[in-house]
């Protein structure tokens, strides 16, 4: 027989920083010439640099499970539809 599963948030009580996207985007380059590192995921793996220039510089973050998540606005791309 089948077990019945309840879905569950993975995560409660998170919630976007309330800083203005200027001020994210001026934090991500201070921590960068700080000497932060970076995990890059995605297209950008292969081309960090275009993370510095917009529409790809962060605008967003967000703090998850001990990590910080910095994130650009949805970008649509013909190519990939």
């Amino acid at each position: 027989m089948a077990r019945r599963v309840t879905a569950r948030p993975p995560a409660t009580g998170i919630q976007p920083d309330d800083r203005s996207p200027r001020q994210i985007g001026r934090e991500f380059l201070a921590r960068l010439e700080a000497g932060a590192r970076l995990k890059i995921d995605g297209e950008a793996r292969h081309h960090p640099g275009m993370l510095l220039v917009p529409p790809y510089r962060p605008r967003h973050k967000v703090s998850l499970f001990n990590a910080e998540f910095y994130l650009t606005d949805f970008l649509f791309d013909e190519a990939v539809n």
